[in-house]
């Protein structure tokens, strides 16, 4: 019995898929229409072919690469993410090709060979003294900002002062004691006392003042009285 078209084309699709051909066409056409013209005829199964193509060199041959693909596609991600944790470390990115990934698992490389080909690459230095500047930028950043902070808490403490002491000034006079805190020159209690210190000189020279002026009156209005 001859075998049909289709029946044919469905014994070269057995040769891609068990002996890994490259497509139906590659096939050699005579084996192809033999197999076909047996399973047409009942003298042998499609499952006796398959069974002949898989114990065939070229089955074998294709089999045991079809599962190395498959374990190496198994390992891949872990595999990757190790690579990437490596570029990670010396450039501050992910792998950008799959070389060192297929050459590590094909034991031609190891991590450590990767290692070393990054730790000394101009990319590595290039990106761990934008790593050093950067660091220091936020240093100085975050003291700037702790400087700042410290300023302003004085700046609130010295009005806090002069508002419980209930005397008068300006930002002059505060920014003069906050500048003198800060280089340690003076502290919150010495200003304080100063403070208090001024407030009761104001208050004694104003009442020395008015006590003159009371007795400067006194005796002008004695003199007057004198004459009438």
């Amino acid at each position: 019995m001859t075998a049909t078209r289709g029946q044919i084309l469905a014994v070269k699709r057995l040769y891609v898929q068990y002996e890994g051909w490259d497509s139906n066409q590659s096939v050699p056409h005579d084996h192809a229409v033999w197999w076909a013209n047996q399973i047409a005829s009942g003298a042998t199964t499609e499952q006796d072919l398959i069974n002949t193509l898989k114990a065939s060199d070229k089955g074998k041959a294709y089999k045991a690469e079809q599962d190395w693909i498959k374990a190496f596609e198994e390992a891949k991600p872990a595999l990757q993410a190790q690579v990437d944790a490596v570029y990670q470390q010396f450039v501050g990115r992910n792998r950008d090709s799959e070389w060192w990934v297929n050459e590590i698992y094909l034991g031609n490389q190891t991590l450590k060979n990767l290692s070393d080909a990054l730790e000394g690459s101009k990319e590595s230095k290039d990106y761990f003294k934008k790593l050093e500047d950067q660091r220091a930028a936020e240093a100085a950043a975050a003291a700037a900002a702790a400087e700042e902070k410290k300023r302003q808490d004085t700046v609130q403490n010295v009005k806090l002062i002069y508002s419980h002491h209930q005397w008068p000034y300006t930002d002059d006079d505060v920014d003069y004691w906050v500048d003198k805190i800060l280089k340690g020159t003076d502290t919150l209690e010495t200003v304080g006392n100063t403070i208090k210190n001024d407030k009761k000189k104001a208050a004694e020279a104003e009442a020395a003042e008015a006590a003159a002026k009371k007795a400067e009156e006194e005796r002008l209005a004695a003199e007057a009285a004198a004459k009438a």
